[in-house]
């Protein structure tokens, strides 16, 4: 599962990525992010797992945190 999230403080938005991902046994295939000019920072993951059901409990879960705004999920 291939997603993308923009956030201001991208340094502590992984960490709280990489636990939710932790929690659940989930790993990365990807996980890296990059300024997006000075509108803040995207940071692009690919998850090891097609799992739907636990990729959208991922997805909902790291969707609770406020400083995130989703760009795209594929499942």
């Amino acid at each position: 599962m291939r997603g993308s999230i923009r956030c201001s403080d991208p340094l502590t938005m992984m960490c709280r990525v990489v636990d939710v991902a932790r929690r659940m046994d989930l790993g990365f295939t990807r996980l890296e992010f990059q300024q997006q000019g000075n509108q803040g920072y995207a940071l692009d993951f690919t998850l090891d797992d097609d799992n739907a059901q636990r990729v959208n409990t991922f997805v909902q879960r790291v969707g609770l945190y406020i400083d995130l705004a989703e760009e795209t999920v594929d499942v």
